[in-house]
């Protein structure tokens, strides 16, 4: 691929799925042996009847027994002594993602990637989510702010309805929306921000219209349904100005159409495969022209490695294209030592005829790495 657009893809923002009450009075929540925190015996109903009777909030460590970064977080954090004492306000509760019973509890709550330590209020809504591990120092002032009610979804639609018009706080809260997996509330909150500035000349306006687009295509993707993502993505920047999120847009795009025509080709669907291909370089050279600087070598050598991986059928516009790419590559990675961008640089010059440019490119990336085996044999191969 690329770019690595797609693995962002496999970490989709989860999908809320309305679970089966019956099921979820069934569910019970069990200690076990998960660290010193006092965890919740008894059914999921029951933990919530207590949290209300008390007027305590809920903590949830939502694990799976394959999680390895949820079993140090049982080992490191939850046998903090200072973790325990921070938690005394809240009643706490263990959750297996897998189990008969934990399932629709993780359903309910639209669980995504694991660790996720959610937060409820005392009548069950969410409050807040932390994702991935978190040291003991780290996790005790995260517990702090929820414990205040700072910077949690209650905090921040309770300044959404202060500053109704304030598309900051707007885009706080449908950030948050989407770390909890409540989509729909989420995309409210899109259209809000969005009718202040519909046609997006805000920069963070349209990278916030940006990234709730890749939200969408994150969730189709996820459930197969991807024949129109190009289609979508496409319309999305046909209506864009900034140079940041077009070329964040066409770089993705560049790889939905790579990772398409790859599973064409799987099917034996050599056409469509092909079609995918030539879209995937139209899109990777409509980012190019969008490139900001500190993605100017990387993204820089993976389309001049591209063009001249591809050069056998090339056209006379493609070689030029090549020289073009690699005449703007080269300073950038002399400065950035980047031996196989240089390579690549030299290796497209001399395809243009231009051998005494492309061995000097090769003695200058010498110079940086006299030991580099690469490089020698290209200057050995171009004569010098």
């Amino acid at each position: 691929m690329l770019i690595s657009t797609l693995v962002a893809l496999a970490l989709s923002a989860p999908v809320a799925v309305a679970p089966d009450s019956t099921a979820i009075s069934a569910a019970r929540v069990t200690a076990g042996d998960h660290g010193k925190l006092p965890w919740f015996q008894g059914s999921f109903e029951e933990l919530l009847a207590a949290a209300k009777k008390e007027n305590k909030p809920v903590f949830i460590d939502f694990w799976a027994d394959w999680c390895v970064w949820c079993k140090r977080l049982e080992k490191d954090t939850f046998t903090d002594d200072g973790v325990v004492d921070e938690m005394k306000d809240f009643l706490v509760a263990h959750v297996d993602v897998e189990s008969a019973t934990g399932k629709p509890v993780a359903q309910r709550y639209a669980v995504g990637p694991l660790p996720t330590l959610m937060f409820l209020n005392p009548d069950g809504t969410v409050r807040d989510v932390l994702l991935g591990y978190l040291k003991p120092k780290e996790f005790r002032v995260a517990v702090a702010r929820i414990r205040r009610d700072q910077g949690t979804l209650n905090d921040l639609r309770r300044q959404v309805e202060a500053a109704p018009k304030d598309v900051d706080k707007r885009i706080a809260l449908a950030n948050k929306l989407k770390e909890t997996g409540d989509l729909k509330s989420f995309e409210e909150q899109v259209a809000a921000v969005l009718a202040t500035d519909p046609e997006r000349k805000d920069p963070k306006v349209a990278k916030f219209a940006y990234d709730a687009l890749m939200t969408r295509v994150e969730a189709l993707w996820q459930q197969g349904k991807t024949d129109g993502l190009p289609a979508m993505i496409q319309a999305h920047l046909e209506q864009e100005k900034d140079p940041t999120v077009l070329f964040r847009g066409f770089a993705t795009l560049a790889s939905i159409h790579e990772e398409l025509g790859r599973m064409a080709e799987q099917k034996g669907q050599k056409e469509v495969a092909a079609k995918h291909v030539a879209e995937a370089r139209r899109a990777t050279q409509e980012a190019w022209k969008h490139v900001p600087d500190d993605q100017l070598v990387r993204f820089g050598h993976q389309f001049a490695r591209m063009l001249w991986q591809g050069r056998a059928e090339a056209s006379a516009e493609d070689q030029a294209l090549a020289l073009e790419v690699a005449r703007k590559l080269q300073d950038p990675a002399e400065e950035a030592k980047d031996l196989d961008a240089l390579e690549t640089v030299a290796s497209i010059y001399f395809w243009n005829g231009k051998k005494d440019e492309a061995i000097a490119v090769l003695r200058k990336a010498l110079v940086i790495d006299p030991n580099h085996e690469g490089i020698s044999d290209r200057l050995k191969e171009f004569g010098g």
